[in-house]
């Protein structure tokens, strides 16, 4: 019983961990803010993690990933004056979870994307397979979740949040609960 206990704990604490990561991105990402890809292959920070980026989609070399599900699809976003064998700064990612988003992405032909900032970087395979293309990801490539919004993050980081903090709640009250029991049976052993 004790390890189901502390295996509830742990888990607990994990869904309390994620729920306040999730929180803290959805928080930053409040304010739609715009950028210039340009600006961030010169090295500028980008200013929020909700953002509207202008540059040019090269949707020809995009890579699908199908190792997970559901299927992403990535896409690198560069500015106007970008030239092959420059690194690659911001990719675009979808997946096939929301219906069409990865055509959508594949035939947007606007140069304004909008998206939320993820902390995740590119998977090794997806790097691999931009480099095979001749498109070198940066070190630290922004990876940008397109037409997200940042109530998403919002929503599932509360849910995470309230479920760890319940579930840490009931680990404590059944800890207490055993305690005062193993209390009262000794009590009751040593009475004459």
């Amino acid at each position: 019983m004790r390890f189901v206990r502390y295996a509830m704990l742990l888990l607990s604490l994990a869904l309390v961990v994620w729920g306040a990561l999730l929180l803290r991105e959805g928080l930053d990402s409040r304010e739609l803010r715009a950028a210039r890809v340009a600006d961030l292959e010169a090295g500028t920070p980008p200013p929020g993690g909700w953002l509207k980026l202008t540059g040019k989609l090269r949707s020809d070399e995009r890579v699908i990933w199908d190792g997970v599900r559901p299927i992403e699809t990535y896409v690198a976003l560069v500015s106007e004056n970008w030239k092959p064998g420059q690194p690659v700064v911001v990719f675009i990612r979808t997946n096939n979870a929301v219906l069409d988003r990865p055509g959508k992405l594949l035939t947007h032909t606007e140069p304004d994307v909008i998206g939320v900032v993820r902390s995740r970087s590119l998977p090794d395979w997806v790097k691999d397979s931009f480099i095979y293309n001749e498109l070198q990801p940066a070190d630290r490539p922004l990876v940008l979740e397109f037409e997200a919004r940042p109530g998403d993050e919002l929503f599932f980081g509360g849910l995470s949040l309230i479920a760890g903090l319940g579930l840490c709640g009931t680990v404590l009250i059944m800890g207490r609960r055993k305690s005062a029991a193993g209390a009262k049976s000794i009590s009751e052993e040593k009475q004459p």
